[in-house]
């Protein structure tokens, strides 16, 4: 992610899409100083797209357990831009993790009326039902994110616990 964020900034030092992409990379090293530092630059730059928006709600502060600001940022992104289903289907995982179900039920519903085929709607939809001891509705949610998804080591192993 780094080596082709980099040579983008190079070109253009305000690009907020690389900036996120440098951020994303930190997260995942666990260098959230530095990640905070990079969405930081990425939001700096009015307007702000919705996409950073997104990506610095579910890559940053839901992760810190800043939900009501990741909540705010995915609406947010959402209200500049309605048809992003990854924003969708994000607020709806961002609402169930905040125990707001019948809200995250809708989001989820919402993005898979946009896209019947979005494993990830069904996955986040599925672990929130199994959390909640609804066993049938999330072994029916889970095996269509499977069937849509089956190399995806989050879905086999969701998959699998339910199935059991």
């Amino acid at each position: 992610m780094r080596v082709e964020a980099r040579p983008a900034l190079g070109v253009d030092p305000s690009l907020a899409g690389a900036h996120a992409v440098l951020a994303m990379a930190a997260v995942l090293d666990y260098e959230w100083d530095q990640a905070d530092r990079a969405f930081e630059l990425a939001l700096s730059n009015p307007p702000v797209q919705p996409v950073v928006r997104c990506l610095y709600s579910v890559w940053h502060l839901a992760p810190m357990e800043r939900m009501r600001e990741a909540e705010a940022q995915t609406v947010r992104s959402l209200d500049e831009d309605p048809l992003n289903i990854y924003a969708r289907v994000m607020l709806g995982a961002q609402l169930f993790a905040s125990g707001r179900s019948l809200e995250g039920e809708t989001a989820a519903r919402q993005a898979l009326e946009l896209d019947p085929n979005l494993w990830l709607a069904y996955l986040w939809r599925g672990a929130h039902h199994a959390t909640h001891a609804r066993v049938a509705e999330a072994y029916a949610d889970l095996h269509k994110a499977y069937a849509l998804a089956p190399w995806n080591v989050c879905v086999i192993g969701l998959f699998a616990e339910a199935w059991r």
